[in-house]
């Protein structure tokens, strides 16, 4: 299950550096993964809405971290009063 899955595998691997102990562990990414795209699913007037809420805003398969949290930040700011602006500067030190 993504994160949750390898937490689990690295718990496991650092209970056998310390005990004499072995473990089974299931995981299905594909199961999870297919869940987890099917949360985005929006239908027609959705997506739309979306969109236009959110013009400019253009995410890509191919964006790494750290410009995927560029974009969302900036996406947020356009949207935020500017006393919320204040407070993300303030926490942004």
């Amino acid at each position: 299950m993504g994160l949750a899955g390898a937490a689990a595998v690295c718990h496991a691997l650092f209970a056998r550096t310390k005990e004499a102990i072995t473990f089974d562990i299931d995981i299905s990414l594909t199961q999870y993964n297919i869940w987890y795209y099917r949360l985005g699913l929006h239908n027609s007037e959705q997506r739309k809405a979306l969109l236009d809420m959110n013009q400019g805003l253009s995410l890509r398969h191919y964006d790494e971290m750290t410009s995927l949290f560029t974009k969302i930040l900036a996406a947020v700011k356009f949207h935020l009063d500017p006393t919320s602006l204040i407070v993300l500067s303030i926490l942004k030190r």
